[in-house]
């Protein structure tokens, strides 16, 4: 598969997509956070990517038509709302594979969960990319590092 799969002319898989007008930046995973995981602090950003099964960045999450019904059917409009609630929100960190991990916000019976990855840009700019997102059934890893909430 060519990394430009599934890309309108001009764009490219690092360009990044903005939640709002004027914002690059998702959310952020804390320093309390980082220090728990043994990783960096830093926001976190949502890049095209590339679509298909070793895609990463939106083109990978809107590309796969079941995981965008699945995201639909919970109200999301569009892979960037749902990434951004998860991104502002996430309540605690789980390992995943390939040194990433996964940010996870329950929310009425279901895991909201979006997969980032340490990414550095070609201008030495550090970051958290999302690679993927999806929602459903409770994970039942291990957290790495949990929120403490009001709740």
């Amino acid at each position: 598969m060519a990394p430009d799969q599934g890309l309108n002319a001009g764009e490219r898989p690092e360009d990044l997509i903005a939640p709002e007008r004027g914002v690059i930046d998702y959310g952020r995973i804390d320093a309390d956070a980082a220090a728990s995981i043994g990783a960096f602090s830093g926001p976190i950003r949502l890049q095209r990517g590339y679509s298909g099964p070793k895609g990463w960045g939106e083109a990978h999450i809107t590309s796969n038509t079941h995981r965008m019904s699945l995201l639909r059917g919970f109200g999301f409009d569009d892979a960037k709302s749902f990434v951004a609630l998860v991104c502002r929100e996430w309540t605690c960190i789980r390992p995943s594979e390939k040194g990433r991990v996964m940010l996870c916000l329950r929310r009425d019976g279901y895991e909201y969960v979006v997969v980032v990855q340490d990414k550095t840009s070609a201008a030495g700019n550090r970051f958290w990319s999302v690679i993927t997102a999806i929602a459903g059934s409770y994970r039942t890893e291990p957290a790495l590092y949990e929120k403490v909430t009001d709740e």
